[in-house]
């Protein structure tokens, strides 16, 4: 997946508006658990939170406050013929408490101001953990789900097992393939290969009677361990099968093998 698509996807996730077929494709390409895409995805939900404060806020001109002070004042003036309000004018002694009551009460919104800032940004960092944590658990449950049903293929009674090895482009490489026939689905297990180039793919072939049929493709994130599944196998007998190769071709795969021959492997009798 390309970083524009990523960061599309990361985008409508964090503003609530992904759906769901959108949802489980980032928690798929979130299964690298590359560094740069959680750092991705951690501002844009830092953006995200941040949004509904970024209005620019505004200071009327002098000119505005002075017209309405005066407007206030003229409405404010009794008119001819009405009567007249006397304003008690406050003691001598209760004004000075008067006023230290109005700075306490200022201190006091200021330091209101200060916690709810504050609680705000505590609130927010939350909001991300928890968000960061949901798309993490996502991502344990999809392993668990595949762990289990890598278990059931290697657990099966006519489980078949096909080995790859190495050639030139990777010789430390090597991969396996466990075929479970009632079913007819595989494992395929690649080990040692280097990194899939992002305009590229790895394309599993089986060759029976001298011609390659495509068995699916793989992007190789890690040259350590990388399993995938396939529902339902190109073959439902590898008994008779000449080999299993992997080469590299063009992203999304080829008609027939085009690229270098990267593992090459012969299913026995």
């Amino acid at each position: 997946m390309n970083q524009e698509r990523f960061e599309e996807l990361c985008s409508a996730y964090a503003l609530g508006a992904i759906e769901p077929d959108e949802l489980k494709e980032l928690e798929q390409e979130l299964k690298n658990q590359r560094p740069e895409q959680l750092n991705t995805l951690r501002e844009i939900l830092n953006t995200a939170q941040v949004l509904p404060a970024s209005a620019e806020q505004l200071t009327p001109a002098d000119s505005v406050k002075d017209k309405l002070f005066t407007r206030i004042k003229a409405e404010g003036t009794p008119a001819s013929g009405e009567a007249n309000v006397t304003q008690i004018p406050a003691s001598s002694s209760t004004a000075p408490w008067v006023r230290l009551a109005a700075v306490l009460l200022a201190v006091i919104s200021l330091v209101l101001v200060y916690f709810t800032l504050n609680l705000a940004d505590e609130r927010s960092e939350l909001q991300e953990t928890v968000q960061i944590q949901r798309l993490e658990l996502l991502n344990l449950e999809e392993r668990l789900l595949a762990t289990e049903r890598y278990l059931d293929i290697i657990g099966s009674r006519d489980t078949y097992l096909v080995s790859m090895d190495g050639l030139d482009p990777s010789p430390s490489g090597f991969g396996r393939i466990y075929f479970d026939p009632e079913s007819r689905s595989a494992l395929v297990q690649l080990a040692g290969l280097p990194v899939t180039p992002s305009d590229k793919d790895y394309q599993l072939w089986v060759i029976r009677d001298g011609t390659p049929v495509s068995a699916g493709v793989f992007d190789v994130a890690d040259d350590r361990f990388s399993f995938y599944q396939i529902d339902q196998f190109v073959e439902a007998d590898l008994a008779g099968v000449d080999a299993i190769a992997v080469t590299l071709e063009p992203a999304g795969g080829m008609p027939e093998p085009t690229g270098d021959m990267f593992l090459l492997g012969t299913p026995s009798s």
